[in-house]
């Protein structure tokens, strides 16, 4: 398939892992409700797909306790990093099984293996290998990561910030956030029940509207560090849109091309 028509999907950490809850549990009706979906919707329309998942509870509690984001502080956090790394690689595993069983054939890109940051900024990166999985049909999957730092020594490669590079660097024709919410609402939905769900986010308006954090721990910034990545899209004339894919038949109906499922980051 051509990356003329890719879509680059994040599938929130929130969506399909269960961040309320200490242990690392996957929810896995949602995960295979999920794997289902895309399946069916990439079967009627034929594009090309990148995704890319959050790490949920098995990445953002470790990562919070041991300051990973904010690069080497003392030896504990080495071990951190090992443990971390064994959890991504477990609920990536579970997560390319579920899409598998769908018919997806997918194949891991390991950033943290070629890729390196520099005071938290990921630094330009060779994607020819990742452009050749896409002409052969495969279905590349990523997903955050604690990656070398020139000046840190390590530090977080977020999911959204992933989202952002692969989709200027490779043109993406659609990018989709996939979250537990319906989209950005004025204040936190969570907490108040009354708040006002915004349809469309410009440059017009990005700036007098109040982008509350995720209620659960999230070292990547929540919602407003995905709002900030996505408006950066459209200065390469990209749109995204935010939905909440816990709820059944909205990420098929996203990628089968229908808008105003969520809130969408819109050029102008």
């Amino acid at each position: 398939m051509s990356k003329k028509n890719l879509i680059i999907l994040k599938i929130g950490g929130s969506v399909v892992t269960d961040k309320k809850n200490d242990q690392e549990k996957i929810r896995r009706k949602d995960l295979e409700r999920i794997s289902t979906e895309i399946a069916q919707a990439r079967k009627r329309n034929k594009f090309s797909l990148i995704i890319i998942h959050g790490a949920g509870v098995f990445g953002h509690k470790i990562a919070n306790k041991f300051d990973l984001n904010k690069g080497y502080k003392n030896k504990s956090q080495i071990k951190a990093i090992s443990k971390l790394r064994q959890n991504l690689k477990r609920l990536n595993s579970e997560i390319e099984k579920s899409l598998n069983g769908k018919g997806l054939f997918t194949v891991t890109f390991q950033q943290s293996s070629a890729w390196r940051l520099n005071k938290r900024i990921l630094l330009d990166s060779n994607l020819t290998i990742l452009e050749k999985y896409i002409s052969l049909d495969l279905v590349p999957v990523l997903y955050g990561d604690i990656l070398i730092d020139d000046k840190l020594k390590f530090s977080i490669l977020s999911g959204d910030q992933i989202v952002y590079y692969l989709s200027k660097k490779l043109r993406a024709k659609k990018v989709i956030i996939g979250t537990d919410l319906d989209g950005i609402f004025e204040s936190d939905p969570k907490i108040n029940k009354n708040a006002k769900l915004i349809k469309k986010v410009n440059s017009n308006n990005i700036k007098s509207l109040l982008l509350g954090q995720s209620l659960s721990t999230d070292v990547t910034n929540g919602m407003k560090g995905k709002v900030n990545e996505l408006i950066k899209l459209t200065k390469y004339d990209i749109e995204s849109e935010i939905i909440n894919i816990s709820k059944p038949n909205i990420l098929k109906k996203s990628l089968s091309g229908q808008k105003g499922l969520g809130t969408i980051i819109e050029t102008i």
